[in-house]
């Protein structure tokens, strides 16, 4: 049962003493076992949660902006539709991992998914951010409820490529937060090991909920996976999945709005409001927040619709006029969603012959609409530049 509320309505978190043995022998040496304090979330399963007005308005009207998105959305096309779905997620992956300091463009994500064995590190992080927000979107269309289990399987994709952590596994060691090499100094120290699993079931448990706004919803959860801070390493990118997958189940949403962009044009509120929630159990700064992110992200999903729209046009405009479904007709359709090619990823995507995946490609080379990126006559690989300047500006 959830302890009483606090000065802010929310009940508060409670504060454990925790003995921490550095693992390196030159820093046991410096600073033997210290005791800590670590912040323990409060259970809000079933907690019956005392919005504030202005907070139930800002939530209300987030809410209301998913709602109109989601009926405009119905009016746009097929090809549109997949191309921005696809677009939008490489943003969210995209300033998702630049919140944790990995920033790539969009041009390197996409080569690097086009030749996973030419990628370096950093692109090999960002790429699984990607394969994590696909696989929170497919939960999200998942009838079962969520679970742990889900949480642990997102976290091993995202970690499938990096060395030194095992993903999809809980963490068994104290971890704190902050830049500080003890968590004597550390800004925040979540729970012990011992309270993980618990916590993690109360967070599912209330995420499955269906009784409450969605927004406040997917703040709330959010900030409390935060809180927790489960695995050893990339729980943020963890937590931003965790958003994906309740808009999804609860809205419906094809195009899940990129909220992520917005929490990266300020950082230090993101962090600030998050920490107010964690350690002042005031979580209304933070659900304020993550509405004015939700709002402003969907309007980012219908200018992005647009721009893939303008896009098209001007693509169909500089190509010239072509019998319908022609091989340049059809590739214009399929360029917003893929935007590296060669002639066997055409001729897979289209079903055609090679030969004709080239003229396709040659033709739309001549009009400026396709660089080619490799070098000599074999093995050609075109980029669609003009894509990738568009995600780098969400």
């Amino acid at each position: 049962m959830a302890a009483d509320p606090g000065a802010h309505g929310w009940p508060p978190a409670r504060q454990v003493e925790v003995r921490w043995t550095p693992d390196d022998e030159r820093a046991w040496r410096r600073l033997g076992t210290l005791t800590i304090s670590a912040t323990v979330p409060p259970e809000i399963a079933g907690l019956d949660v005392p919005v504030p007005s202005a907070v139930a308005t800002m939530t209300a009207a987030a809410d209301s902006e998913m709602a109109a998105l989601d009926g405009w959305l119905s009016s746009s096309s097929g090809p549109t539709l997949d191309a921005v779905a696809a677009h939008l997620l490489r943003a969210e992956s995209l300033s998702s991992s630049r919140i944790e300091g990995l920033d790539l463009s969009a041009r390197r994500l996409a080569e690097a998914e086009f030749t996973p064995s030419a990628a370096k590190r950093l692109a090999i992080e960002v790429t699984a951010n990607v394969r994590a927000m696909q696989a929170a979107t497919a939960l999200g269309i998942e009838r079962h409820p969520l679970t742990v289990a889900d949480l642990c399987d997102l976290h091993a994709i995202l970690m499938r490529d990096v060395p030194g952590v095992e993903g999809g596994r809980l963490r068994t060691v104290q971890n704190w937060i902050g830049r500080s090499n003890s968590p004597a100094d550390a800004e925040y120290v979540p729970p012990p090991p011992a309270e993980i699993g618990r916590l993690l079931d109360d967070v599912v448990t209330f995420a499955n909920r269906t009784d409450l706004s969605v927004s406040l919803q997917a703040a709330i959860a959010h900030a409390q996976f935060e809180g927790i801070h489960p695995f050893v390493d990339g729980n943020g990118r963890v937590g931003r999945c965790l958003i994906g997958v309740i808009v999804r189940k609860r809205t419906g949403l094809s195009i899940v709005p990129p909220v992520s962009a917005e929490f990266r044009r300020d950082t230090t509120g993101y962090f600030a409001a998050l920490r107010a929630h964690q350690q002042d159990s005031n979580p209304w700064p933070w659900v304020t927040r993550f509405s004015d992110a939700t709002i402003a992200a969907c309007a980012t999903a219908r200018r992005s619709v647009d721009a893939v729209d303008g896009l098209l046009a001007s693509w169909r405009t500089r190509a010239g006029r072509h019998r319908k479904g022609s091989i340049v007709e059809r590739l214009i359709d399929v360029l917003p969603s893929n935007t590296m090619l060669d002639s066997t990823s055409v001729a897979t995507i289209l079903d055609v012959d090679t030969d004709t995946a080239r003229r396709g490609l040659a033709a739309l080379e001549a009009t400026g609409i396709l660089r080619q990126v490799s070098a000599g006559r074999r093995n050609r690989v075109w980029r669609v530049d003009e894509m990738h300047d568009l995600l780098d500006s969400i």
